[in-house]
Protein backbone atom coordinates (compact mmCIF):
# COMPACT_ATOMS: atom_id res chain seq x y z
CA UNK A 1 0.00 0.00 0.00
CA UNK A 2 1.24 3.18 -0.70
CA UNK A 3 0.21 6.91 1.34
CA UNK A 4 -2.91 7.20 2.78
CA UNK A 5 -3.99 3.51 2.38
CA UNK A 6 -4.35 3.74 -1.18
CA UNK A 7 -2.58 1.21 -3.47
CA UNK A 8 -0.05 2.43 -5.98
CA UNK A 9 -1.58 1.92 -8.70
CA UNK A 10 -4.36 3.80 -7.39
CA UNK A 11 -2.31 6.35 -6.35
CA UNK A 12 -0.67 6.88 -9.99
CA UNK A 13 -4.05 7.03 -11.32
CA UNK A 14 -5.02 9.61 -9.27
CA UNK A 15 -2.06 11.77 -9.99
CA UNK A 16 -2.52 10.81 -13.97
CA UNK A 17 -6.29 12.25 -13.98
CA UNK A 18 -5.42 15.30 -11.81
CA UNK A 19 -1.67 16.87 -12.73
CA UNK A 20 -0.62 18.53 -15.32
CA UNK A 21 1.77 15.86 -16.90
CA UNK A 22 -0.01 15.99 -20.27
CA UNK A 23 0.15 19.85 -20.52
CA UNK A 24 4.13 19.89 -19.48
CA UNK A 25 5.18 16.96 -21.62
CA UNK A 26 2.51 17.49 -24.91
CA UNK A 27 5.73 17.57 -27.15
CA UNK A 28 5.89 14.17 -26.41
CA UNK A 29 2.58 12.90 -28.01
CA UNK A 30 2.67 10.21 -30.89
CA UNK A 31 1.08 13.04 -32.95
CA UNK A 32 5.06 15.54 -32.93
CA UNK A 33 6.69 12.16 -34.36
CA UNK A 34 9.51 13.10 -31.97
CA UNK A 35 10.02 9.32 -30.00
CA UNK A 36 9.13 7.52 -33.08
CA UNK A 37 11.32 9.76 -36.01
CA UNK A 38 14.03 6.76 -36.07
CA UNK A 39 11.56 4.22 -34.70
CA UNK A 40 14.61 2.95 -32.26
CA UNK A 41 11.35 2.52 -29.74
CA UNK A 42 9.07 0.39 -32.07
CA UNK A 43 12.80 -1.36 -33.37
CA UNK A 44 12.82 -2.63 -29.60
CA UNK A 45 9.22 -3.54 -29.59
CA UNK A 46 9.84 -5.51 -32.43
CA UNK A 47 13.11 -7.06 -31.25
CA UNK A 48 11.15 -9.11 -29.31
CA UNK A 49 8.18 -9.73 -31.07
CA UNK A 50 6.79 -9.02 -34.38
CA UNK A 51 2.95 -9.54 -34.54
CA UNK A 52 1.61 -10.97 -37.74
CA UNK A 53 -1.38 -8.85 -39.88
CA UNK A 54 -3.92 -10.74 -38.65
CA UNK A 55 -2.98 -10.96 -34.74
CA UNK A 56 -4.97 -8.33 -32.20
CA UNK A 57 -2.91 -5.92 -30.32
CA UNK A 58 -3.48 -5.15 -26.37
CA UNK A 59 -1.69 -1.99 -25.13
CA UNK A 60 -1.45 -2.23 -21.39
CA UNK A 61 -0.96 1.17 -19.48
CA UNK A 62 -0.77 2.49 -23.21
CA UNK A 63 -0.41 5.97 -21.48
CA UNK A 64 -0.78 8.99 -24.44
CA UNK A 65 -0.68 5.96 -27.26
CA UNK A 66 2.42 6.44 -28.62
CA UNK A 67 2.82 2.55 -29.02
CA UNK A 68 -0.79 2.08 -30.09
CA UNK A 69 -0.83 5.19 -32.26
CA UNK A 70 2.22 3.92 -33.97
CA UNK A 71 1.38 0.17 -34.24
CA UNK A 72 -2.38 1.22 -35.95
CA UNK A 73 -0.49 3.79 -38.39
CA UNK A 74 1.06 0.60 -39.68
CA UNK A 75 -1.83 -1.64 -39.91
CA UNK A 76 -2.52 -3.55 -37.25
CA UNK A 77 -5.62 -3.45 -34.91
CA UNK A 78 -4.36 -2.32 -31.66
CA UNK A 79 -6.58 -1.07 -28.59
CA UNK A 80 -5.08 0.49 -25.93
CA UNK A 81 -5.79 0.48 -21.97
CA UNK A 82 -5.15 2.76 -19.13
CA UNK A 83 -6.15 2.87 -15.79
CA UNK A 84 -5.78 6.39 -16.14
CA UNK A 85 -9.24 8.20 -18.07
CA UNK A 86 -7.24 11.39 -18.23
CA UNK A 87 -4.66 9.30 -20.31
CA UNK A 88 -7.37 7.42 -22.72
CA UNK A 89 -8.55 11.35 -23.38
CA UNK A 90 -4.66 12.00 -24.43
CA UNK A 91 -4.91 8.72 -26.54
CA UNK A 92 -7.71 9.21 -28.48
CA UNK A 93 -7.34 13.05 -29.11
CA UNK A 94 -3.82 11.97 -30.49
CA UNK A 95 -5.36 9.48 -32.58
CA UNK A 96 -8.05 11.81 -34.58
Amino acid sequence: MAKDGISKQEEMRIYYDTSNYYEIHKDNFADQKIRFKKGYFLRNVFNIYYPQKNEKILDIGCGWGNLSIALQKRGFDVTGLDYSSKSIEVCKNAAR
